[in-house]
Protein backbone atom coordinates (compact mmCIF):
# COMPACT_ATOMS: atom_id res chain seq x y z
CA UNK A 1 0.00 0.00 0.00
CA UNK A 2 1.32 3.48 -1.19
CA UNK A 3 0.34 6.70 0.33
CA UNK A 4 2.11 10.04 -0.78
CA UNK A 5 1.24 14.12 -0.26
CA UNK A 6 -1.31 13.06 2.18
CA UNK A 7 -2.72 16.32 4.66
CA UNK A 8 -4.94 14.47 7.51
CA UNK A 9 -4.63 11.75 10.19
CA UNK A 10 -3.78 8.05 8.78
CA UNK A 11 -5.36 4.70 10.76
CA UNK A 12 -3.97 2.11 9.11
CA UNK A 13 -4.13 -2.04 9.57
CA UNK A 14 -3.05 -4.53 7.44
CA UNK A 15 -2.34 -8.23 7.87
CA UNK A 16 0.50 -9.38 5.17
CA UNK A 17 1.80 -6.70 2.80
CA UNK A 18 4.39 -3.34 3.00
CA UNK A 19 3.31 -0.12 3.48
CA UNK A 20 5.25 2.88 1.95
CA UNK A 21 4.33 6.58 2.86
CA UNK A 22 5.91 9.66 1.87
CA UNK A 23 5.07 13.25 2.17
CA UNK A 24 2.29 13.29 5.24
CA UNK A 25 1.35 15.47 7.09
CA UNK A 26 -1.47 15.16 9.39
CA UNK A 27 -2.14 15.22 13.83
CA UNK A 28 -1.77 11.44 13.97
CA UNK A 29 -0.61 8.54 12.18
CA UNK A 30 -1.49 5.01 13.39
CA UNK A 31 0.21 1.70 11.17
CA UNK A 32 -1.19 -1.78 12.94
CA UNK A 33 0.54 -4.67 10.37
CA UNK A 34 1.09 -8.65 10.94
CA UNK A 35 3.82 -9.28 8.54
CA UNK A 36 5.15 -6.40 6.14
CA UNK A 37 7.66 -3.72 5.74
CA UNK A 38 7.19 0.06 6.92
CA UNK A 39 8.78 2.83 4.96
CA UNK A 40 7.51 5.91 5.76
CA UNK A 41 9.40 9.26 4.02
CA UNK A 42 9.18 12.96 5.30
CA UNK A 43 6.66 12.59 7.89
CA UNK A 44 5.29 15.38 10.28
CA UNK A 45 3.22 14.62 13.08
CA UNK A 46 2.69 11.49 15.57
CA UNK A 47 3.58 8.34 14.73
CA UNK A 48 2.60 5.36 16.51
CA UNK A 49 3.16 1.72 14.88
CA UNK A 50 2.53 -1.50 16.50
CA UNK A 51 3.95 -4.23 13.97
CA UNK A 52 4.65 -8.30 14.39
CA UNK A 53 6.85 -8.98 11.76
CA UNK A 54 8.34 -6.99 9.54
CA UNK A 55 11.32 -3.92 9.72
CA UNK A 56 10.66 -0.38 10.10
CA UNK A 57 12.01 2.43 8.08
CA UNK A 58 11.72 5.98 8.88
CA UNK A 59 13.73 8.71 7.22
CA UNK A 60 13.44 12.74 7.00
CA UNK A 61 10.68 12.46 9.95
CA UNK A 62 9.54 15.42 12.44
CA UNK A 63 7.19 13.83 15.43
CA UNK A 64 6.69 15.30 18.34
CA UNK A 65 5.60 11.85 19.70
CA UNK A 66 6.97 8.50 17.98
CA UNK A 67 6.05 4.96 19.13
CA UNK A 68 7.42 1.77 16.92
CA UNK A 69 6.11 -1.89 18.97
CA UNK A 70 7.80 -4.53 16.96
CA UNK A 71 8.09 -8.20 17.32
CA UNK A 72 10.44 -9.36 15.03
CA UNK A 73 12.07 -6.73 12.94
CA UNK A 74 14.49 -4.31 12.88
CA UNK A 75 14.05 -0.23 13.43
CA UNK A 76 15.77 2.26 11.53
CA UNK A 77 15.57 6.05 11.43
CA UNK A 78 17.29 8.42 10.32
CA UNK A 79 17.74 12.51 9.61
CA UNK A 80 14.67 12.54 12.00
CA UNK A 81 13.75 14.76 15.09
CA UNK A 82 11.33 13.83 17.90
CA UNK A 83 10.59 12.17 21.26
CA UNK A 84 11.03 8.21 20.77
CA UNK A 85 9.99 5.42 22.31
CA UNK A 86 11.43 2.27 20.72
CA UNK A 87 10.59 -1.24 21.74
CA UNK A 88 11.49 -4.17 19.94
CA UNK A 89 12.17 -7.97 20.78
CA UNK A 90 13.89 -9.40 18.44
CA UNK A 91 15.59 -6.89 16.21
CA UNK A 92 18.37 -4.36 15.89
CA UNK A 93 17.34 -0.48 16.54
CA UNK A 94 19.90 2.13 14.03
CA UNK A 95 19.52 5.65 14.74
CA UNK A 96 21.55 8.21 12.49
CA UNK A 97 21.59 12.13 12.76
CA UNK A 98 18.97 12.25 15.21
CA UNK A 99 17.83 15.04 17.25
CA UNK A 100 15.80 13.85 19.90
CA UNK A 101 14.46 15.05 23.38
CA UNK A 102 13.15 12.07 24.63
CA UNK A 103 14.43 8.68 23.91
CA UNK A 104 13.44 5.31 25.32
CA UNK A 105 14.41 2.24 23.55
CA UNK A 106 14.13 -1.34 25.15
CA UNK A 107 14.95 -4.37 23.06
CA UNK A 108 15.23 -8.08 24.27
CA UNK A 109 17.94 -9.34 21.47
CA UNK A 110 19.44 -7.22 19.57
CA UNK A 111 22.10 -4.00 18.48
CA UNK A 112 21.00 -0.53 19.34
CA UNK A 113 23.25 2.15 16.98
CA UNK A 114 22.11 5.74 17.79
CA UNK A 115 23.92 8.91 16.01
CA UNK A 116 22.51 11.94 17.73
CA UNK A 117 22.60 15.22 16.97
CA UNK A 118 23.09 18.33 19.81
CA UNK A 119 20.01 20.01 20.40
CA UNK A 120 17.08 20.05 23.09
CA UNK A 121 18.25 18.09 26.51
CA UNK A 122 17.83 14.83 25.87
CA UNK A 123 16.17 12.55 28.44
CA UNK A 124 16.91 8.88 27.50
CA UNK A 125 16.80 5.45 28.76
CA UNK A 126 18.35 2.98 26.10
CA UNK A 127 18.41 -1.51 27.27
CA UNK A 128 19.06 -4.68 25.82
CA UNK A 129 19.15 -7.61 27.25
CA UNK A 130 21.30 -8.61 24.48
CA UNK A 131 23.42 -7.19 22.67
CA UNK A 132 25.86 -4.46 21.60
CA UNK A 133 25.14 -0.52 22.69
CA UNK A 134 26.54 1.94 20.43
CA UNK A 135 25.97 6.02 20.83
CA UNK A 136 27.65 8.30 18.92
CA UNK A 137 27.56 12.28 20.45
CA UNK A 138 27.61 15.36 18.13
CA UNK A 139 30.65 17.50 19.89
CA UNK A 140 29.97 20.06 22.14
CA UNK A 141 26.89 17.63 23.32
CA UNK A 142 25.73 17.94 26.87
CA UNK A 143 24.27 15.30 28.94
CA UNK A 144 24.90 13.33 31.91
CA UNK A 145 25.64 9.55 31.69
CA UNK A 146 25.11 6.04 33.37
CA UNK A 147 26.51 3.30 31.83
CA UNK A 148 25.48 -0.49 33.47
CA UNK A 149 26.80 -3.84 31.78
CA UNK A 150 27.81 -6.96 33.59
CA UNK A 151 31.49 -5.74 34.06
CA UNK A 152 32.51 -2.49 33.42
CA UNK A 153 35.67 -3.22 31.36
CA UNK A 154 32.54 -3.87 28.34
CA UNK A 155 31.74 -0.55 28.67
CA UNK A 156 34.19 2.50 26.56
CA UNK A 157 34.04 5.89 26.84
CA UNK A 158 35.54 7.79 24.38
CA UNK A 159 36.05 11.51 26.02
CA UNK A 160 39.19 12.81 27.66
CA UNK A 161 37.32 15.38 29.61
CA UNK A 162 34.54 13.86 31.32
CA UNK A 163 33.40 15.13 34.63
CA UNK A 164 32.32 13.85 37.79
CA UNK A 165 33.58 10.60 36.51
CA UNK A 166 33.11 7.78 38.39
CA UNK A 167 33.75 3.49 37.68
CA UNK A 168 32.75 0.55 39.56
CA UNK A 169 32.75 -3.44 39.08
CA UNK A 170 29.45 -2.48 36.82
CA UNK A 171 29.04 0.74 36.24
CA UNK A 172 30.51 4.26 34.64
CA UNK A 173 29.14 7.82 35.10
CA UNK A 174 29.83 10.82 34.77
CA UNK A 175 29.00 14.49 32.56
CA UNK A 176 30.06 15.71 29.14
CA UNK A 177 30.12 19.59 28.44
CA UNK A 178 27.90 20.25 31.72
CA UNK A 179 25.38 17.73 31.66
CA UNK A 180 22.20 19.10 31.03
CA UNK A 181 20.90 16.19 29.17
CA UNK A 182 20.49 12.45 30.70
CA UNK A 183 21.25 9.28 29.17
CA UNK A 184 20.90 6.02 31.39
CA UNK A 185 22.32 2.93 29.21
CA UNK A 186 21.89 -0.65 30.53
CA UNK A 187 22.67 -4.24 29.27
CA UNK A 188 22.43 -7.57 30.35
CA UNK A 189 25.03 -8.99 27.87
CA UNK A 190 26.80 -6.81 26.00
CA UNK A 191 29.54 -3.84 25.11
CA UNK A 192 28.96 -0.44 25.55
CA UNK A 193 30.51 2.22 23.40
CA UNK A 194 29.63 6.21 23.93
CA UNK A 195 32.16 8.41 21.48
CA UNK A 196 32.04 11.95 20.01
CA UNK A 197 31.29 12.07 16.27
CA UNK A 198 31.05 14.60 13.72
Amino acid sequence: MDIENWAAGIDCRIEDGDIHLSNIRGAQTAIRGEDGEIEIDNLSGDLAIDVEDGDVNLTACEMPSCRVESEDGGITISQSKGSYDLIVDDGNVVMKKIEAKGLNISSEDGDIEVELLAGEPLNADIKTDDGDINIDLEKQFSVTFFVSANDSDSIRIGFDNIEGYKKDKQTKSGSLNGGTGRLRIQTADGDVKIKERW
